[in-house]
């Protein structure tokens, strides 16, 4: 063994040049990062973190110097991880703390306060050490660490801010969105490596999907709307700081648009007779045509709605309205989910009005209500039904006046949702488990200007993903091909479906489609769907060219119940 092997590692105090960690502070269950160790004859060491030893780094190349990968799964929970070296022949440094803490929680105390907020300002100083990764300092989401930080630490501790700056979406290009196409969003609050964001899509069967934008920066992403994609709310989760971001009213060409209300703005102490904004779709563009109901202490009272657009109302808050949830009813009676609004001089209790989209075990989601702990996030108690009966608590990672942002637990499933503050118990509000599948069918396409007679296809899968139930292979929209398929042949063993049809009678020309496929899922993945054995007849039985294709290459198991 060479000298230096034998020689006891140890590690700089955080306040030394260079400071023992690159960074003190973590977010609680945030994306995964490299930690850089810097101290004495560390070659020969790896890092551990905790006693027990979770987490192994890189073997150090140099003496100063040693890297670590730390996964979120060593950031489970709040509170200090004690980072150490070990060499061989037991040789173990002493332990420097990296703190686990909640969003705004800088000085790692457990609580968020204006001591937060001086901890900030004097660390982007270079006066406290480490500096501050931007998952930390940066909480106003503008892709720097500086004191405007510190600044918004302070107003929300002070509760002149209701909530947490989060991704926000403005724009998008095209507009409608288009199904299987690129989609360019631009807004604010994304993180500056695209893999750090997921942009939220909604699907069928209240569903949604979390998509890895292709390219981005910190103001624009590109991403791929999914083949089955609706129109409805849009978000931008960041995954490097576990928050959820404001919905957005996407519209997908061809797509139904349905009652949705996304954003009231403002929102927060508002007062009587003030004018707000209230942002989404599917709203009456004649404003007499809408109703706009606020909370009162009796019930619910009518706004006055001043201009319309489908996307857009503006109202004049009522006298009489109260803290509580605003929402929207059209002409066909649709009611609208709803959005809290809290009114100058009335209380708050605590409450629940909705949840911003949909997510599955281990996602961020966003809790929209009142009467939330602010300055100790920990005492909100978010409690979702678990699959092992009663109810499980939710990780709360960050907190504001009106939005809790909270990791789904593993075995939540669909149900109701509470939270507690004190002895104080919300109302309950339904979270539902999104689709176990993206896109949730496949359909067999048929696109040409002959009259198709019949068509047969081989369809190849991978089995370790998912598997076929023939009585889940339906018919199509051409016509004579809406019923089920004349024969269904599948062979889960070796990954294959053939189906086949002829019909008499139609002629269905142009695009259409004879088929749709609802896979089984097996195992978390995605599948490449291959073709082979197409034979297309037109209605005289004469030979077709190939014109069949799939809605989706691809079938992506999200979640495996």
């Amino acid at each position: 063994m060479t000298p230096q092997l034998t020689l006891q590692p140890t590690i700089n105090d955080l306040a030394a040049t260079p400071p023992g960690l690159s960074q003190a502070v973590v977010p609680f269950l945030g994306g995964p990062f490299t930690l850089v160790v810097n101290g004495q004859n560390l070659q020969g060491g790896v890092v551990s973190v905790d006693a027990v030893g979770v987490g192994t780094g890189f073997v150090a190349a140099f003496p100063t110097e040693l890297s670590a990968d730390i996964t979120t799964d060593i950031l489970s929970s709040p509170g200090a991880r004690g980072v150490s070296v070990t060499k061989p022949g037991s040789l173990i440094s002493n332990i420097v703390n990296l703190n686990v803490v909640r969003h705004g929680d800088v000085n790692s105390n457990g609580s968020v306060t204006i001591a937060d907020a001086l901890v900030t300002a004097l660390t982007v100083g270079g006066i406290v050490k480490p500096p501050l990764p931007m998952s930390i300092g940066d909480v106003n989401l503008n892709a720097s660490a500086n004191i405007g930080d510190a600044l918004e630490i302070a107003l929300l501790a002070g509760r002149m801010k209701a909530d947490w700056d989060v991704p926000q979406v403005s724009s998008v290009s095209p507009a409608p969105a288009m199904r299987g196409n690129t989609l360019t969003i631009t807004g604010t609050g994304f993180a500056a490596t695209p893999s750090d964001n997921l942009v939220f899509f909604t699907v069928p069967n209240n569903g949604a999907v979390r998509v890895i934008p292709t390219a981005g920066t910190v103001t624009t992403l590109t991403v791929m709307v999914p083949n089955d994609a609706l129109s409805g709310p849009m978000q931008v989760y960041r995954r490097d700081v576990p928050l959820g971001g404001r919905e957005f009213p996407l519209i997908v060409a061809g797509t139904t648009i349905s009652l949705a209300l996304t954003r009231v703005n403002p929102y927060f102490q508002v007062q009587v007779g003030a004018t707000v904004t209230l942002e989404g779709m599917g709203f009456d563009a004649t404003p007499g045509n809408n109703t706009v109901l606020f909370k009162s202490a009796t019930g619910t009272i009518a706004a006055v709605v001043t201009a319309a657009s489908t996307t857009s109302l503006t109202v004049t808050v009522p006298p009489g309205a109260v803290c509580g949830p605003v929402t929207v009813v059209t002409p066909s009676l649709q009611t609208s989910n709803q959005r809290m609004v809290t009114i100058s001089g009335t209380s708050c209790g605590v409450q629940l009005a909705d949840i911003w989209g949909a997510g599955s075990s281990g996602d961020t989601l966003v809790l929209e209500g009142a009467g939330f702990d602010v300055v100790n996030p920990g005492n909100n108690g978010v409690r979702f039904a678990s699959s092992a009966g009663g109810t499980v608590t939710a990780p709360v990672l960050a907190a504001g006046g009106t939005q809790l942002h909270v990791r789904v637990p593993d075995t939540a499933i669909e149900g109701n949702v509470t939270v507690t503050v004190g002895s104080t118990t919300s109302n309950a509000v339904l979270y539902r488990t999104p689709p176990r599948m993206t896109p949730s069918s496949v359909a067999v396409v048929i696109s040409g200007p002959e009259a198709l007679g019949s068509y047969q296809v081989t369809i190849g899968f991978n089995k370790n993903i998912v598997t076929v139930n023939p009585a889940n292979v339906k018919g199509g929209t051409g016509a004579g091909f809406t019923g089920n398929p004349t024969t269904v042949n599948v062979d889960n063993n070796m990954g294959v479906v053939t189906i086949n049809h002829f019909q008499v009678g139609n002629s269905p020309t142009g695009l259409f489609t004879v088929a749709n496929i609802t896979f089984t899922p097996v195992a978390v993945g995605t599948t490449n769907l291959s073709l082979f054995g197409i034979s297309l007849t037109d209605t005289s039985g004469g030979n077709l060219p190939n014109r069949l294709s799939l809605s989706s290459p691809t079938v992506t198991v999200l979640r495996v119940p």
